[in-house]
């Protein structure tokens, strides 16, 4: 059975864990954490990191897309890890 998550659970979840940052990847060449974060009601997403020459703002995106990251991934430990930055237990 496959495990998915609402943008509200993923608000939530991150909101009740008091949780600020969860990392949802890391890039390819110098392997610093991309990841979303939870600023009040809003949710953002940082693409910044160290092998880039401009730093680019930090996006504004939906919990709905937050969720759309858990929800993409298989099920098995990669998605309940994922899950766990984002303060969800699936």
């Amino acid at each position: 059975m496959t495990t998915m998550v609402t943008g509200e659970q993923v608000k939530d979840a991150m909101t009740k864990a008091g949780i600020t940052f969860a990392a949802v990847r890391q890039c390819s060449i110098c392997e610093r954490p991309l990841f979303f974060e939870r600023r009040g009601e809003d949710v953002f997403f940082d693409s910044n990191c160290e092998c880039v020459r401009a730093i680019s703002q930090v996006q504004p995106r939906t919990w709905e897309e937050a969720a759309a990251i858990i929800n993409q991934r298989a099920e098995g430990p990669s998605k309940t890890a994922l899950a766990k930055e984002f303060g969800l237990t699936i």
